[in-house]
């Protein structure tokens, strides 16, 4: 297990926030049989309206095989430049960006707390 395996999470990370689902649907067993057989979904499967380049670099990370992966951070890094925002200073998104994807603000920390306090109670 190298770096490989990290960017192989890293794109299931990045499949389920740009599509709003699990990359492989189940319980923990079943999952993991999954992760290790089952080829993944394209982003665009799920949603069309996402460039085929970005379904392109996300499959890249997920490719089973680690050797046919993208074979470090700087290699996805550079794969994701298109969709980054430009250099501080710059004129906003780089060509290519996901205008029009919804993206919804991170959560404050009090949105956090509040969350955490509504599940859970706080100890006396």
């Amino acid at each position: 297990v190298d770096g490989r395996a990290d960017v192989y999470s890293l794109g299931a990370t990045l499949f389920t926030l740009l599509t709003g689902q699990p990359l492989f649907p189940g319980n923990l067993a079943v999952k993991l049989m999954h992760h290790q057989r089952t080829p993944a979904r394209r982003v665009t499967a799920v949603d069309p309206t996402l460039p085929e380049e970005l379904a392109d670099v996300v499959a890249g990370m997920l490719a089973k095989h680690p050797d046919d992966r993208y074979q470090s951070a700087a290699d996805v890094i550079n794969a994701l430049a298109p969709w980054l925002p430009s250099a501080p200073g710059g004129a906003g998104p780089a060509a290519g960006s996901l205008s029009g994807v919804a993206v919804e603000p991170a959560p404050t920390t009090d949105t956090l707390a509040e969350a955490a306090a509504a599940t859970r109670p706080l100890p006396a």
